[in-house]
């Protein structure tokens, strides 16, 4: 399905019927990470997950500025297009960012949240990770984009390095995964280096972090607890922010925790989805208080 925001086409998989869920994807991937929690998910919602403005299959104009900011706009306008008023939303990644933005702008548009691995709480030897992986990147826009895509393609061959850390189990980075993955991401080699460029690692961080200590609505906060990229302390940090959130964490899982682990992504979100009750008038969640909040891969 296709929605236009000013003049550019957003690209979107829709699925199911009742309660609208959406779902937004990160670096450097697209809806397609999605499919399978789409599948779970479409029993009983309706789920709405699109290709974020420079990724999958959605545009990639040279004249969006790729801030937070504005894929906030985005969002809101996509909402609008496709006739969504409140949605249960679902984030990842630079999803988180851009989620947890457009919540803190917009709370009346949100009735939960699910938070998966996303930028927040990065200890320096990860923010220096991200700082060396992209740092030097990003700032060769300067020198415009067939250089970059030089640079990029021939020193960092992102997309198969991207995909390889983001699994804990490297035997399920198949060839014909990666292979899907180079696919979808043939025309986004410059949208990371773009959104980077734009917000800077502590503005993709603070985008998450601000706006958790606003969050009134009931959340589940699922993290893998072998995430090279995002810690599990950051989604204990999270989780003391947000009143009422419930933490899970998986074992033996990587970043890529919706590829990894979907049975069990799945089951929590099902769960959380089937439990959650509207916010009462106070606005704090009417269940899952802290006190009774299980950290763990468990049920």
């Amino acid at each position: 399905m296709w929605a236009q925001v000013n003049h550019w086409n957003i690209h979107y998989e829709v699925q199911g019927e009742g309660d609208p869920v959406l779902l937004l994807h990160g670096i450097p991937t697209s809806s397609f990470i999605w499919r399978r929690q789409i599948e779970a998910l479409s029993g009983r919602f309706r789920v709405y997950a699109p290709d974020l403005l420079g990724w999958g299959s959605s545009d990639k104009p040279r004249d969006f500025d790729y801030t937070i900011r504005s894929y906030v706009e985005c969002l809101h306008q996509f909402l609008a297009q496709v006739g969504l008023e409140k949605v249960v939303l679902g984030v990842h990644d630079l999803g988180g960012a851009i989620g947890l933005g457009f919540l803190g702008r917009s709370p009346e548009k949100v009735s939960r949240l699910i938070i998966l691995d996303t930028f927040a709480y990065l200890p320096p030897v990860k923010y220096l990770l991200w700082a060396a992986l992209y740092g030097l990147l990003y700032r060769l826009l300067v020198f415009g984009d067939p250089l970059n895509r030089l640079v990029w393609e021939l020193a960092v061959r992102r997309t198969d390095t991207f995909v390889t850390l983001a699994f804990h189990d490297k035997s399920l980075v198949t060839r014909e995964l990666v292979a899907t993955y180079r696919t979808l991401n043939r025309d986004t080699r410059l949208t990371d280096l773009r959104v980077l460029s734009a917000n800077g690692i502590a503005g993709l961080t603070g985008a998450v972090e601000h706006n958790s200590h606003n969050v009134r609505v009931p959340t589940l906060i699922l993290w893998a607890e072998n995430d090279v990229l995002f810690p599990p302390s950051a989604a204990l940090r999270l989780h003391r922010n947000i009143p009422g959130s419930i933490l899970k964490t998986i074992p033996e899982c990587g970043h890529f925790l919706q590829e990894e682990k979907p049975e069990e992504v799945n089951r929590h979100i099902l769960e959380f989805l089937a439990n959650a009750t509207d916010t009462e008038s106070n606005g704090l969640p009417a269940r899952h208080p802290v006190g009774e909040t299980r950290v763990g891969g468990g049920g």
